[in-house]
């Protein structure tokens, strides 16, 4: 009907075709049969090719037209989108539309009428089809199995602006402002909101703040069915294992199992639950006579996978655009409060190894005296008496020798567990360095600081009477209970354990001899 209307209204001969892609399309072995049978032959060199991109036609016809090649009489193309890129280039190079060049397109879009000049095209009558395919299902089910049967719909030739043969009245114009201007209207409240949900979801600092937050914007996507799938355990896998929370993360692919973290089911927000990744999603198996149509969307950031979307679409389909911008500021988000938590665990894992001597569990050297500074200021303010308790490991170089490094590392590792487990007032655990122990107790007595060293004794004792170990575990203490004023520095009281520690050695060393 293109060629037709052309070539007998317009009495054109002479074209150049804008295809999609290289290679004989059933749509270009269309137009092919239809020249042929009004004998107009295309040259090779008039053929561009535009892969249905409005700005990849205009770049191609650039190039065609920088190369000092000439213009044809009518330029068809296979869609709508790469005639209105053509146009504007043609305009660009000072052509008029149709006075020097005819352009046509096909498609029949809205977005054919709303250029300027409006284009002469071909309208798909998809819904008529969708239509008829519904219709004669029954018929073709009946046929046997081998027949096949052709229904034919014909399309509609769009005569307009584009070839000089129709003029845009007023009412058209009215029309298709008025469309224009609802879309607009849409775009700019969509976009409102996305800014908004990108405020907010970046807000989060963490993973499951962002699955609350999100239930508000969920019903910018019309969707009846909405269901966000995320790789089970993932949001739990930082708190679990701290420094190894990038290994638990699948990239790319998914899981075995997929957890449902936001369920909506008509306008209704439901629990949701964990699933086989091989279903999908489970509504897909649910007994349902009414058909339902789910599109699926990863969510991901590079080559971070965090899951997919799920949802069905029944009454408004919306804009794919935008319905992926909404979906690339969730999967943003939700990369940036991964970052957040992974940096936390680090940082909370850096401070733990700044502080905790990683044998024992217990503080070390500058643990202890971030506490001990803490203390001392809330000793000399409130008048309480504090209590610095200091132990040596008994013998750790003959362990060391006979049963190895191994066993010696065991023998500190105990004495750690036997000060821990006396620690039952709130008492500040350290090893000092080597096998020198210390710990520090607020609000002391010379009472509590009795109980403490038998509980610590007694544990030992346990663990010497239950461990089948060929060495004893013992130890050398002291400690001073004492208040503090202002005058008096920490490292004297630790001076003063470890000389009250000392003169227990040398008691043990006679006692032996």
């Amino acid at each position: 009907k293109v060629v037709d209307h052309l070539v007998r209204y317009h009495g054109i001969n002479d074209y150049m075709y804008v295809s999609s892609f290289e290679g004989n399309s059933d749509k270009y072995n269309a137009y092919q049969k239809i020249f042929n049978n009004f004998g107009i032959e295309i040259d090779k060199n008039m053929i561009l090719y535009g892969e249905c991109n409005e700005d990849i036609a205009a770049i191609r016809l650039r190039e065609y037209i920088k190369l000092g090649n000439r213009i044809p009489k009518a330029i068809i193309c296979e869609c709508d989108t790469m005639a209105i890129g053509i146009i504007r280039e043609l305009k660009a190079n000072g052509y008029s539309i149709p006075n020097d060049v005819i352009v046509t397109g096909f498609g029949g879009t809205r977005f054919s009428h709303a250029n300027n000049p409006s284009l002469t095209t071909v309208a798909m009558p998809y819904y008529e089809a969708g239509e008829k395919a519904i219709d004669i299902i029954p018929e073709v089910m009946a046929l046997p199995r081998d027949e096949v049967k052709n229904y034919i719909i014909n399309n509609k030739l769009v005569i307009s602006e584009s070839c000089g043969c129709f003029e845009k009245g007023d009412s058209d114009d009215n029309n298709l402002i008025s469309f224009l201007y609802q879309r607009i209207d849409d775009i700019t409240d969509f976009s409102v909101r996305l800014i908004r949900m990108s405020e907010k979801l970046n807000s989060a600092v963490t993973i499951k703040q962002i699955y609350k937050l999100l239930e508000e914007f969920v019903e910018d996507i019309y969707a009846d069915k909405f269901y966000l799938c995320i790789a089970d355990k993932f949001d739990s896998c930082i708190e679990q294992d701290g420094l190894m929370v990038s290994k638990n993360i699948k990239r790319p692919g998914y899981p075995e199992k997929m957890t449902i973290k936001i369920r909506r089911e008509n306008n209704e927000y439901l629990e949701g639950f964990t699933f086989e990744t091989k279903d999908i999603i489970p509504a897909l198996l649910e007994e349902n006579d009414d058909g339902q149509t789910f599109y699926f969307a990863p969510i991901h950031y590079q080559e971070v996978s965090f899951g997919y979307i799920c949802l069905s679409v029944d009454d408004h389909v919306g804009s794919i655009s935008l319905f992926n911008s909404w979906r690339i500021q969730l999967s943003s988000a939700m990369e940036n409060a991964r970052i957040r938590e992974e940096l936390t665990s680090y940082s909370r894992e850096l401070e733990k190894m700044y502080v905790e001597d990683m044998l024992t569990g217990l503080y070390n050297r500058r643990g202890l005296y971030n506490w001990a500074d803490e203390i001392y200021r809330k000793a000399c303010d409130s008048e309480k008496k504090v209590m610095v308790f200091v132990t040596d490991l008994d013998e750790l170089k003959p362990i060391n020798d006979l049963y190895g490094h191994i066993e010696g590392d065991n023998a500190l590792i105990q004495v750690g567990r036997a000060l821990d487990k006396a620690a039952v007032n709130g008492e500040i655990c350290s090893r000092f360095g080597g096998d020198e122990f210390e710990v520090i107790g607020y609000d002391y007595t010379e009472e509590l600081a009795q109980k403490f060293v038998q509980s610590f004794e007694k544990n030992l004792e346990e663990y010497n009477k239950n461990s089948q170990k060929p060495y004893r575990v013992s130890s050398s203490w002291g400690y001073v209970v004492k208040a503090i004023d202002s005058s008096v520095r920490f490292d004297e009281f630790i001076m003063l354990a470890d000389k009250n520690m000392y003169a227990q050695k040398e008691y043990k060393k006679i006692a032996r001899a």
